[in-house]
């Protein structure tokens, strides 16, 4: 399944919405758990600085503080690596997070646009099974990634659904 020409398209649309937003929107609870508007817009600029880093860079992700020896010790160390962002991204005005995911999301569209789909994922889908993955499946769990958090903040400002239906199509088949 090839997400990669829905990239630009759905960080586009995303970025767009957020320059609408109001100063009280930002502050606004979203179903993801205890993250409001402002936390995932952080949240989806870490993960693109984070990718772009790895996968495209091919800078080596920090060593986890305790042995990783299943996904409930791999969900424990994601989360912490989420949390320091977000906890740091406190900092920024809603224009910052904007511009910074803007700018992040353009270059991860440039990255993922020139991936190959048939070869090795930078990270295996750990969903998928435990061998490694194709990229095209590791370049699919981003996009859902972004049209979950996306999706999350459209519900919470009342914006209904995005624009283009394949894309949730896109989603469900990564899925």
């Amino acid at each position: 399944i090839d997400t990669r020409p829905s990239f630009r398209p759905l960080c586009r649309e995303l970025v767009a919405l957020l320059r609408e937003l109001k100063a009280e929107e930002w502050e606004r609870p979203t179903l993801a758990g205890t993250w409001l508007v402002r936390d995932i817009v952080a949240h989806l600029s870490d993960t693109a600085l984070r990718r772009l880093s790895f996968d495209r860079d091919g800078k080596l992700p920090p060593s986890p503080p305790r042995p990783i020896r299943d996904e409930r010790d791999l969900a424990v160390f994601i989360n912490d690596l989420n949390a320091t962002w977000i906890r740091a991204a406190e900092r920024l005005s809603a224009r910052a997070l904007t511009d910074l995911y803007a700018t992040t999301s353009e270059a991860l569209s440039d990255f993922v646009e020139n991936v190959r789909l048939d070869g090795p994922a930078c990270f295996p889908v750990s969903w998928a099974g435990p061998a490694g993955s194709q990229a095209w499946l590791d370049i699919g769990r981003e996009f859902t990634e972004i049209w979950h958090h996306g999706a999350q903040i459209r519900d919470a400002v009342g914006a209904g659904p995005f624009s283009e239906p394949r894309w949730l199509h896109d989603v469900l088949a990564i899925a």
